[in-house]
């Protein structure tokens, strides 16, 4: 009797959940939609102090910014889709969309 009622609990739980809308994949091509197509990424090499592994550089989807041991990363301006993402993750705020 008890395992059928966490059975139910489980069904009624699982119709109240959301299903996912939007994969990160689809937000990615919709990137330049939301923030802007005339918006380029820019790299303030002068707020970076260079020395640590960027943090931003795992935010990126499309793999637009790269790094050789701790340099400021280089933006590579025809894989960014401008979605945004590494400029709020830098501490720094070395990255600009502008």
């Amino acid at each position: 009797m008890f395992a059928r009622l966490r059975c139910r609990s489980r069904r009624a739980i699982a119709r109240l959940r959301p299903p996912p809308c939007l994969t990160n994949k689809i937000l990615a091509n919709l990137g330049h939609f939301l923030i802007g197509i005339s918006m380029t990424l820019v790299m303030k090499t002068s707020r970076c102090p260079q020395n640590h592994s960027c943090p931003a550089i795992w935010s990126c989807l499309v793999g637009a910014l790269k790094q050789n041991g701790f340099d400021a990363p280089t933006v590579e301006k025809d894989t960014c889709i401008k979605r945004g993402k590494c400029v709020k993750v830098c501490p720094m705020r070395a990255l600009v969309l502008e």
